[in-house]
Parts: C-alpha cells; sequence; structure tokens
C-alpha cells in the first residue's frame, strides 16, 4: 500500500506585493502490469519571468500526462533503461510544450521559465529526473535518509537553472526507498543544508512524512497543509520564516515502513555543534578584513605601550643619575663645610691660648 499527497501554497512575500503562485505539483497513482506506480512532479516558476506560474503548470501536467501515456502504451518491464528514457523524454515533452504555448500566446520563451522535479514510484525503486534548485530527500529501508538531487544554481545570486538548461538534467535511481518528499526551494531550504555542510538533512523536521504509517492520505495531507500554512500550534511562526511559495509531494511505501525499526535516531546535539563550527568558519572568511584589522590595532598598541615602559625606563635611569650626582655634591659640599668649620674652631683655639699667654 502506497500512500501519496501533494500541497502547493502561496507565499506570503507573493500575498502581499499581490503576485500569482509561481509553484505547481501533482501526482498520480496508476496499475500497470500488476503493479503500483505512484508519478509525481513539482514546479517552480522562476521569480524574474513574468508568465513563468504559467510555465510551472505546464511543465508539471505535461511531465504527467506524458509518462502516463508511456508507460500505460510502452513499457513492457520495469526496467532501469526503460523507465529513464521515458523520463527523459517526459522532460522533452513538457519542455516543447511550454514552448508551444508560449507561441501560442505569442509571448517570449524565456518569460515562462521554471524548474522540474518528476519521479516515477513502483514496487520500492525511485526513478526520478531533476532541474534546477529543488529537490527530493529519501529515506531507505535500512533507516538511512539523503537528499538524491544537487541544487542547480546560477554564479549570480538567487540565479536557477531552469528547464530550459537541457545540459543540466539529472535522472537517476534509487533502490529500497520506503518513502520520500519532493519539495520545492522554500521549503527544501529550511530543511535541507547548503552542500558545504554536504546537504544535511534536518530530519525531525520531515519525520511525520517519511514514517507515518498510522493516518491516511487525507488526515495527514490536512495536518501538512495546516502546518506549511502556519496555522498549527506545533510551528505557528513557519510562515514567518519560509515566506516563497512552496509545494511539498509525499510518497511513502506503508508496507515498507512498518518492517522497519522506527522512530529513527537523531543526534540534536552534533547538529548544533557542527552548526556553531560552519558560523565559526563562515565568520572567519566574511571578517577576515575585519579582524585583520583588529589585529593590526592590537598590535599598535602593544608596540606603542612597549615605548612607552622604555621611554619610562630611560627617565628613571636620567633621574637615577641626577639623584646620584645630587647627593654626591650634597656630600662634598658638607664636607667643605666642615673642613669650614674645622679650620674656624682651629684659629679660635690658637688665639685664645695666646690670649691665655
Amino acid at each position: 500500500m502506497i500512500h501519496t499527497f501533494n500541497i502547493t501554497q502561496q507565499g506570503e512575500s507573493h500575498i502581499k506585493k499581490d503576485l500569482p503562485c509561481q509553484d505547481y505539483s501533482c501526482t498520480k497513482r496508476m496499475t500497470h502490469l500488476d503493479q503500483e506506480i505512484i508519478i509525481a512532479a513539482i514546479s517552480d516558476g522562476v521569480g524574474s519571468c513574468e508568465y513563468s506560474q504559467i510555465g510551472s503548470k505546464v511543465a508539471v501536467e505535461s511531465f504527467i500526462e506524458c509518462l502516463t501515456f508511456n508507460i500505460e502504451n510502452k513499457v513492457e518491464e520495469f526496467s532501469e533503461e526503460t523507465i529513464l528514457t521515458i523520463l527523459k523524454h517526459a522532460f522533452h515533452y513538457s519542455l516543447s510544450q511550454i514552448n508551444k504555448t508560449s507561441e501560442k500566446d505569442e509571448l517570449p520563451f524565456l518569460e515562462y521559465d521554471c524548474t522540474l522535479t518528476g519521479v516515477v514510484y513502483v514496487g520500492n525503486t525511485l526513478y526520478f529526473g531533476h532541474i534546477g534548485d529543488d529537490g527530493i530527500v529519501a529515506l531507505y529501508s535500512d533507516r538511512k535518509y539523503e537528499m538524491i538531487t544537487e541544487r542547480h544554481k546560477g554564479e549570480e545570486v538567487n540565479t536557477v537553472f531552469p528547464l530550459r538548461e537541457e545540459d543540466t538534467w539529472q535522472f537517476g535511481k534509487c533502490n529500497d526507498v520506503a518513502s520520500c518528499v519532493l519539495m520545492t526551494d522554500g521549503v527544501l531550504d529550511f530543511c535541507v543544508d547548503s552542500i558545504a555542510m554536504n546537504n544535511r538533512v534536518f530530519f525531525p523536521f520531515l519525520e511525520p512524512a517519511l514514517t507515518e504509517t498510522e493516518k491516511e492520505e487525507k488526515e495527514q495531507q490536512l495536518e501538512w497543509e495546516n502546518y506549511l500554512a502556519g496555522k498549527s500550534e506545533d510551528f505557528p511562526d513557519f510562515r514567518n520564516i519560509v515566506t516563497d511559495d512552496i509545494s511539498f509531494v509525499v510518497i511513502q511505501n506503508v508496507d515498507q515502513l512498518k518492517e522497519m525499526e522506527l522512530p529513527i535516531p537523531f543526534d540534536s546535539k552534533k547538529w548544533e555543534e557542527d552548526t556553531l563550527k560552519r558560523k565559526k568558519k563562515i565568520d572567519e572568511i566574511l571578517y577576515a578584513d575585519h579582524y585583520e584589522h583588529k589585529e593590526k590595532l592590537n598590535k599598535e598598541k602593544l608596540d606603542n605601550e612597549k615605548s612607552d615602559k622604555e621611554e619610562s625606563h630611560k627617565e628613571d635611569n636620567v633621574t637615577d643619575n641626577e639623584g646620584k650626582e645630587a647627593v654626591k655634591d650634597m656630600f662634598n659640599a658638607a664636607y667643605r663645610v666642615g673642613k669650614y668649620i674645622k679650620k674656624q674652631l682651629t684659629n679660635v683655639g690658637e688665639k685664645s691660648n695666646k690670649d691665655k699667654e
């Protein structure tokens, strides 16, 4: 038994600016060759493109349509070569449908730019295609989890490779997948760290989506809709943190999850320690000039203090020498005075003797 649901919500930033939701998501359940199959996709319209909300919708719907048709009519076995081939064809088909839409509307093709991440889940095997800065987190039957996609970003800030960047398309296959979550960048960046931190996953956030086995699809979907909208008592500030449009797709192999040992441990202490280490390293890089300037000032201060001490020592030496000379002069003067007094006393004594005579 497989549970699946998808959620797309407009972000607070777009609501305030009166902009349309540029995200789109969809899931489809089908049966072929006695296998239950889930097809799912998400897309995020490029923010700077005027009609990207149309592009994302066309991309996802075309992807689902193309895969459904090819699985029903052309797949005779679920081999890696077959599924990856029809996945690539679905990406080409989505791109061509966006191009047709722009021609029909007589509008620039580039204004429809969007990302695309889509999957075919059959048995416990996950096949995926991906382009952009969205992503997929997969949980394996051995209880390990990871982000299996790459973030395709441009060199400039806030730039992303859209669907038309065919050379960047990523396709792959993962075995023994118990569950997975597809996310557009807003929510993905909230729970999956940067490549500098090895794309580490903050599992506590995704744990209900990846391991839930007791609740039905509709109940799970409603809970996640409230949670992501910031209407949950558990995390009412979520939408103050994630203000972007978001899409969130969950696929769970319930039977496989029930065979696993749950819950899955998460070392929160190590997460915090690694976070602090990373922050310290970033600060050292970002504020290198500041630290260098501060070190220079400290060195100058120490040099000045050393110089002041040396000058003070010299003055002390001069004072000591002057003191010694003054004492010497004093003793010389006293000696002379004593000698004079002695002479006078001698003269007085001699005169007194003469008078007696």
